[in-house]
């Protein structure tokens, strides 16, 4: 793999500590807890895709849930496997400010995979955004399979 492929996680020797949220439950949650059911959505998007923090919030069961997405992924270990990267705003822009590790990186990392941004720094959603988990749509939400599949196709 690439160079940026060696900065995938955060800095070496800079740790940070976890916010309080993420223990946070909403309503009706699981107990393992709403930032590792979003690990456990984000580690699906498959290489060469994007998703949207308000797209995974909302596959999750939680549409208004997309800030807590950002928590989440912001809370994630150096080094991680998770792909964190591979979630962006919903106009299509890389939107972090952390300090561990820049915009830039994060662009850097899905170009490698074949992101393509345009002159303004938009990807185009409606070629690299992924369809969602196998059958689309919110997975275990009161709505049952295939929620909210039809607002990405």
């Amino acid at each position: 793999m690439g160079e940026v492929a060696e900065k995938r996680g955060y800095p070496s020797g800079e740790g940070r500590a976890l916010r309080p949220t993420e223990r946070y439950h909403y309503e009706g949650e699981t107990e393992r807890g709403f930032f590792q059911r979003v690990y456990d959505m984000v580690v699906q998007i498959p290489y060469g895709k994007v998703a949207t923090y308000g797209q995974i919030a909302l596959y999750l069961g939680h549409p208004r849930a997309a800030r807590t997405v950002g928590w989440a992924l912001h809370a994630l270990p150096e080094g991680t496997e998770i792909p964190w990267h591979r979630v962006i705003n919903s106009q299509g822009r890389v939107s972090t400010s952390c300090l561990t590790h820049s915009a830039d990186l994060q662009r850097a990392m899905l170009e490698e995979e074949g992101i393509v941004f345009d002159e303004r720094g938009f990807v185009d959603l409606a070629l690299h955004r992924w369809e969602g988990p196998e059958g689309g749509g919110q997975i275990d939400g009161p709505e049952g399979p295939g929620w909210g599949s039809s607002l990405f196709g």
